[in-house]
């Protein structure tokens, strides 16, 4: 009985210790399957977000290129059309002051020919009067209608007759001489007037075409701010999409940053993994000495059981011979100590097992497996008397 106790106890023991040592296998190759899929997954996350930030930083520098082109082209443009403005006013400006010194100076040209013929006319008519030329026309003009006023005063008296006509007109040479050079007069102050005329149309048709040049320009001027507002409106869309693009490669890079704690969490968690199967493998190792310790105390109580056996029947030859009774005590209670001794050493492995068990289940799944008890361990025969006790109590009551 006590053999058959010791084998079933053996067999469950190990059993329980296969069916933890497959679990336990289970559960590594299924955490070890799970830490691989999130690496792997971790990985490709990674990976597609540094793809997508430097691809975000791609864009963002086409972007601030665009920019620093746009501005520049804007700034050309604007430089060049406001050197332009400034060129065609320029232009302008001189064009007017030239047709104005032309004008001036062929008006100063006409009024010294005109004067020069009322002088040289008035002389001709007047040989007698003397007038100072380097005079200008106005003083000369008055000094000769004061010099012709005088002459005039001084001929009265002498030449009554010859002014006694009503209308105290000229002779007929004079008179016809004064109409030739008044008809001259006439005619040239027609050329003049045309002349005139023809400068003041051109003048017109000048200030007409300036005037239409100055639209034209102010057309393309308001053509050029209308180009460079759109150039602005350009210039702060793409601001606006560059800061938007700065905000999200801010948010990538906070997600890259995550996932670098991510990755070193994982590391760390590697790195506790490993330290756990280490951990394991010690306890392996120490289940395995404590699994052949077991099996060596399970052979040992085999062979005690046989001895057992043995000794039973040396006893019960012992009961027909005189005088064995002392000898059978004293040989009992040796074989008392030594199962005694035998019983606390199984119960240590059997403990120390049960350790081992619940430590291996907490890194798996609970399992429902039997516990192994120590009164019903392998030397648990002190529930059940033995035939030498037995037989030990048979003597003691024959006494």
């Amino acid at each position: 009985e006590l053999q058959a106790r010791i084998d079933g106890m053996a067999s469950a023991h190990s059993k329980e210790l296969k069916e933890a040592a497959r679990r336990h296998a289970e559960a590594e190759a299924s955490a070890e399957e799970a830490h691989k899929q999130v690496l792997i997954e971790k990985d490709a996350k990674f990976e597609q977000l540094h793809q997508e930030l430097e691809a975000q930083r791609a864009k963002n520098n086409d972007l601030r290129t665009k920019n620093w082109e746009v501005v520049e082209a804007l700034q050309a443009a604007e430089r060049k059309a406001q050197a332009q403005q400034q060129q065609k006013t320029m232009d302008v400006e001189a064009l007017k002051k030239e047709h104005l010194q032309e004008v001036q100076a062929l008006e100063k040209r006409l009024a010294s020919e005109q004067e020069a013929r009322e002088r040289a006319l008035l002389q001709r008519l007047l040989p007698k009067m003397k007038i100072e030329r380097e005079l200008a026309h106005t003083e000369w003009v008055a000094c000769f209608e004061k010099e012709l006023h005088q002459a005039l005063a001084q001929d009265k008296p002498s030449c009554p007759t010859a002014h006694g006509d009503t209308n105290g007109s000229l002779s007929p040479p004079a008179s016809h001489r004064l109409q030739e050079v008044n008809a001259k007069l006439q005619s040239e102050v027609c050329h003049y007037q045309k002349v005139l005329a023809e400068t003041e149309e051109m003048l017109r048709s000048l200030q007409s075409s300036v005037e239409k040049e100055e639209r034209r320009w102010r057309e393309r001027e308001e053509a050029h701010h209308k180009e460079a507002d759109r150039w602005k409106a350009d210039v702060s869309r793409l601001e606006k999409e560059a800061h938007a693009l700065a905000a999200k490669n801010a948010s990538l890079e906070t997600s890259l940053r995550e996932l670098q704690g991510i990755q070193e969490t994982t590391a760390e968690m590697q790195a506790k993994l490993k330290e756990l199967q280490h951990k394991l493998e010690e306890e392996e190792s120490e289940k395995k000495v404590l699994v052949q310790k077991y099996d060596e105390a399970s052979k040992n109580a085999q062979s005690m059981h046989s001895h057992l056996e043995g000794r039973v029947r040396e006893l019960e030859e012992l009961k027909l011979s005189p005088g064995g009774t002392d000898q059978l005590e004293k040989e009992l209670d040796d074989v008392r100590s030594q199962l005694e001794k035998e019983r606390s050493r199984n119960e240590q492995l059997v403990e120390r097992l049960q350790e081992l068990e619940s430590a291996s289940k907490g890194d798996c799944s609970p399992a429902s497996s039997p516990k192994v008890s120590s009164t019903n361990g392998p030397l648990s025969a002190r529930d059940s008397p033995t035939p030498a006790e037995k037989e030990d109590k048979g003597a003691t009551s024959k006494k």
